[in-house]
């Protein structure tokens, strides 16, 4: 393990995003830690996906994330304002505790589009009720 600054691995061996395309649908598969020092890796994937899938979905699967910050909050706030103008944004969290629990106390599973799984937000139904 490569070691950035203060004796940290660098942010690339904390998060791993994947990008694949189905159709005419981007798909972001991420794993990891999306925190103040991943955040970062997290942003450029959604950017360049987000220039790829033109008018088409983006599809952001967070199932394999292992803890999600507030920055990995405000990266998908940033990610749904920037895709609300051109291309849906549909997020995968199936019942993903790190992950559901940041976005119900921040009240984003009230603004994200949430789905079970990848399939799930492909079709676009049906989506997760995580108010339980």
């Amino acid at each position: 393990m490569n070691s950035g600054q203060d004796g940290m691995p660098p942010p690339e061996e904390l998060i791993s995003v994947r990008r694949a395309t189905r159709g005419r649908a981007v798909i972001l598969t991420v794993e990891g830690d999306v925190d103040v020092a991943t955040a970062s890796v997290l942003r450029r994937a959604v950017d360049e996906a987000l220039s790829e899938a033109g008018p088409h979905p983006l599809v952001i699967d967070l199932t394999g994330v292992t803890f999600l910050a507030s920055r990995g909050l405000r990266t998908l706030v940033e990610a749904h304002r920037e895709a609300s103008a051109s291309s849906p944004l549909r997020v995968v969290v199936d019942h993903t505790r790190p992950v559901i629990r940041p976005l119900q106390l921040s009240g984003l599973d009230r603004i994200l589009t949430l789905f079970h799984d990848v399939e799930d937000a492909l079709s676009g139904r049906p989506e997760v009720d995580v108010s339980e």
